[in-house]
């Protein structure tokens, strides 16, 4: 092993981290205009600082979650928008208060706004032949029986979305992150207003688009993936893995039992890797992951998902075949095989 390589190993992952970002820094200014790259960077860092997790991820992932968060104009600060690791994953949230940013700078609209109803308060939702109408006296204190938002076009339009605590449920049960440090556990009401806007979003005839990673109903939770276990095992292989490269991760145990056959697929990748045949782990762990996107499409069927519901990480350029899974699966189809020439 070279000098370099130890040195790089004893980095702490935040270092590690910040030179990586600082590396690209030219490619955030590009994707970000408006916004100076040590500004997303810091956003970032500090991220990582208070949710130590997010270097457990594969850094590969944790770089398209930044970059999705720069084509969203928003900075990763737990405001505008939150960087979520799940699993060995990172992913994009965008916040309520990002969303509402971005309607609110589109120009296209008056008035924008989303709110949670308690008990207790007076709130009254009905539309006539003159279109919606509604009243909401916000007065505090009790729980959260809904959530809505309102938007006021410049043409004199009113679209009001309304969702009950069951919808909101719903909603919930659909997030990708079940941990206590996840979004809808560390600012449930935010995560409610963010619910409101977005159905609001489907309702109007133009509205921002957000590169979002997390879920509303059209896709079902994703089939857990192993990493290193322990967090000390996790940061290291953070640290000492290439800037923008992507590792297969021996499966623990818990995975195995859980993934049957999955799981000792993701453990042959790994062997392969520990023992010299990097391509023999690429096929494996490639494989690996069209099974999950095949085992996704069918869940997705019996779910009652339409076919155009796709997850959206299967549509990056680089994971065409993954989506070809998903959708053998939720066709009912043979999973598909490719040669490796293909």
């Amino acid at each position: 092993m070279s000098d370099t390589s130890v040195a790089t190993r004893q980095q702490h992952p935040i270092v590690v981290l910040r030179e990586r970002l600082e590396a690209r820094a030219n490619e955030i200014k590009a994707a970000l205009p408006g916004i100076p790259p040590d500004r997303f960077i810091r956003a970032v860092i500090t991220a990582a600082q208070i949710n130590p997790d997010i270097l457990a991820c594969e850094f590969q992932s944790l770089w398209l979650a930044c970059m999705r968060a720069c084509r969203d104009g928003l900075l990763p600060d737990g405001i505008e928008g939150a960087i979520v690791p799940y699993k060995s994953k990172a992913t994009w949230i965008p916040m309520y208060r990002g969303m509402l940013r971005k309607f609110q700078e589109s120009g296209q609209f008056r008035w924008v706004a989303a709110d949670v109803v308690r008990v207790g308060e007076q709130f009254e939702y009905w539309i006539t032949e003159n279109g919606p109408h509604f009243k909401h006296k916000p007065e505090g204190g009790g729980a959260v029986v809904r959530a809505y938002a309102i938007a006021t076009t410049q043409a004199g339009g009113v679209f009001v979305a309304v969702m009950s605590m069951h919808d909101l449920d719903k909603v919930r049960a659909m997030s990708r992150a079940s941990r206590d440090d996840a979004p809808w556990k560390t600012w449930p009401e935010e995560m409610m207003k963010k619910s409101a806007l977005r159905r609001l979003s489907k309702m109007l005839p133009s509205a921002p688009l957000l590169d979002d990673d997390e879920p509303e109903t059209e896709a079902p939770a994703p089939t857990p993936i192993a990493r290193a276990p322990g967090a000390a095992a996790a940061l290291e292989q953070f640290a000492a893995s290439p800037a923008g490269g992507t590792h297969p991760v021996a499966a623990t145990d818990d995975a195995r039992e859980e993934g049957g056959e999955q799981g000792t697929s993701g453990a042959s990748a790994a062997h392969d890797a520990a023992h010299g045949d990097p391509a023999a782990a690429d096929d494996h762990y490639e494989h690996f992951q069209n099974i999950q996107a095949y085992e996704r499409g069918k869940q997705a069927k019996a779910a009652g998902h339409q076919r155009k519901a796709v997850p959206p990480e299967y549509r990056e350029s680089d994971r065409t075949r993954e989506a070809l899974a998903w959708e053998a699966g939720w066709s009912g189809q043979s999973m598909p095989e490719w040669n490796k020439e293909s």
